[in-house]
């Protein structure tokens, strides 16, 4: 008897209240590892403020660098251009492949955009430099300097890294280290807790997930991409 060699059923496989079970469970697993990695906030942020000179720089050149590169690259007109250019370079050179990234690298970006910046001003948690205590004090709609969670910079960054790793997955692991490199920075910087950027790439893995798939298969995309991301957060949680 020859054993059973079909693949397991991927989450297009899935239908009904099994995709909607799946999305459950793998949202709780994420949502739990995040929170899991809360009380490291202060005392990261207390950590990063010790590598600052008492006047308000990194005394470190390599961290400084580190810092400001992951500033400019993960800025909105970086990450456009980025698009614009593989759009141009795939008009010029006839690479529909690059096209194609270069337009739902846009649409990614323009999704992230718009939900991480909704979601930052509904939570309204302060940014680390306004944190002097061991508590942080959520203050919705509390205008600029109370939007630190998520990070958006590391959701922006992630949500193109995943486009690009769906449509050119040998380079996926380049992709994927750039846009984590990206969200790091934002913690040296002292702009993000960890918890910032760690929320923000999730939330810009399934976004761009998405984006990089049919819009008639969001459903089955979703699933995918939390059934992948679920492992990674709960791993990452358990081991720092």
């Amino acid at each position: 008897m020859k054993a059973d060699t079909s693949a397991r059923p991927s989450a297009a496989d899935l239908t009904g209240g099994a995709l909607l079970a799946s999305i459950a469970c793998s949202c709780s697993a994420i949502v739990l590892a995040v929170l899991g990695l809360l009380e490291l906030d202060i005392p990261l942020t207390k950590f990063v403020r010790s590598l600052y000179h008492p006047v308000g720089y990194l005394p470190n050149p390599w961290l400084a660098y580190f810092s400001d590169i992951g500033d400019r690259l993960g800025k909105g007109e970086s990450l456009v251009a980025l698009s614009l250019l593989m759009l141009l370079v795939g008009a010029k050179w006839k690479r529909a492949d690059v096209k194609l990234a270069g337009w739902q690298t846009l649409v990614a970006h323009a999704i992230v955009a718009v939900l991480s910046n909704l979601i930052k001003h509904v939570v309204g948690r302060p940014r680390p430099k306004f944190i002097h205590t061991g508590t942080v004090d959520l203050s919705p709609f509390g205008g600029s300097g109370w939007d630190s969670f998520p990070s958006g910079h590391a959701t922006s960054a992630v949500a193109i890294a995943a486009v690009l790793a769906v449509r050119f997955p040998r380079g996926r692991w380049i992709f994927i280290g750039a846009a984590a490199a990206i969200a790091a920075s934002r913690i040296i910087r002292g702009s993000h807790f960890l918890t910032d950027t760690v929320g923000g790439a999730a939330l810009g893995w399934l976004m761009g997930t998405i984006a990089a798939h049919p819009w008639r298969e969001w459903r089955s995309s979703l699933a995918s991409a939390l059934a992948s991301l679920a492992p990674v957060c709960v791993g990452v949680s358990a081991a720092i």
